[in-house]
């Protein structure tokens, strides 16, 4: 009887392992499958993705760094219009703001090639940018991303150019409408020339109310040096703790046993982004502006309360 018992538990068990490795030999199976298809794509659009790939450094390098690398041969007429103003956008910021980069580096990467299209002499594929540095007096390696989507045409000189090179989402400004006016033959030089003025109040507004911060921080600690800095109070590990325990949670904990974690799942396609980042910032001992207000109300109000 015990024989039989232990030749049935044994049967099953293989059964249970054959399975197991049945799937995830299906799955193995699956996943070369679909690097290989990466791979082939890639292979048969090298000229084009290299080509997109070397733009977008050398535009990525003028943007962030203030570089003067040529890229008309690179973009077409009205396509270079676009990335020119984000370049003089972000270098006007910069220079407003002071903000600089060190050991700065551009990774491009070929994603989504699943949305990739051939038509004619065109191809159009979707590419990752990753910017990876470091800010002044900073130890830490601040990372931004963004997936951009190209169409690189060939003529019949087997010349390449950049027909449409557009960013979804965190641009500097609204390229979707910029597109739609091409499509439409209108003015888009008054368009981006409104547009960037309207950027410089912005940004001029920013400016001001960052030293306003700076110097509410000064009054708040009675402090005279001007060399000292402005964060030097704040610890960092904190801030890196608090959110390294709770950006996984759907409910994350509050930083502050008098500052409730407002449930942003109520709200219908609402995220809380700033709501975290405040009481990250809490956590690190940043002081808090309370008036009782719901929501953000200007500069004071930096965090969520409550809705209503």
């Amino acid at each position: 009887m015990k024989l039989k018992k232990f030749l049935l538990v044994s049967f099953f068990s293989l059964s249970v392992l054959w399975t197991f490795n049945s799937h995830a030999s299906e799955l193995d199976e699956n996943v070369r499958n679909r690097t290989s298809e990466v791979s082939e794509k890639e292979k048969l659009f090298s000229e084009e993705l290299d080509f997109a790939k070397k733009a977008v450094v050398k535009f990525y390098k003028n943007k962030d760094l203030g570089e003067n690398n040529e890229l008309d041969s690179y973009f077409s007429k009205d396509v270079l219009k676009l990335i020119n103003y984000k370049v003089m956008y972000n270098n006007y910021k910069d220079k407003e703001l002071n903000i600089s980069y060190s050991k700065y580096n551009v990774v491009v990467k070929p994603v989504e090639t699943e949305k990739w299209i051939k038509k004619g002499n065109s191809f159009s594929f979707n590419l990752q940018v990753i910017t990876k540095f470091y800010y002044p007096q900073s130890d830490v390696e601040s990372e931004n991303s963004v997936v951009l989507e190209f169409t690189v045409t060939k003529d019949r000189d087997g010349k390449l150019i950049i027909t449409r090179c557009y960013q979804g989402l965190y641009s500097e400004v609204d390229e979707l409408k910029y597109y739609d006016l091409l499509s439409k033959n209108a003015d888009v030089d008054k368009w981006l020339s409104s547009n960037f003025e309207e950027s410089k109040e912005y940004i001029e507004k920013s400016k001001n109310d960052r030293e306003e911060d700076y110097r509410q921080y000064k009054s708040e600690k009675g402090c005279k040096d001007e060399s000292v800095e402005r964060y030097s109070s704040f610890d960092r590990q904190y801030i890196t703790d608090w959110a390294r325990n709770n950006f996984y949670k759907r409910y994350p904990s509050s930083s502050s046993s008098y500052v409730p974690y407002y449930d942003f799942s109520t709200i219908s396609d609402s995220y809380d982004c700033t709501n975290f980042v405040s009481h990250a910032l809490l956590a690190g001992g940043f002081s808090m502006n309370d008036y009782g207000y719901s929501g953000i109300q200007g500069s004071n109000q930096w965090y969520y309360t409550n809705i209503l």
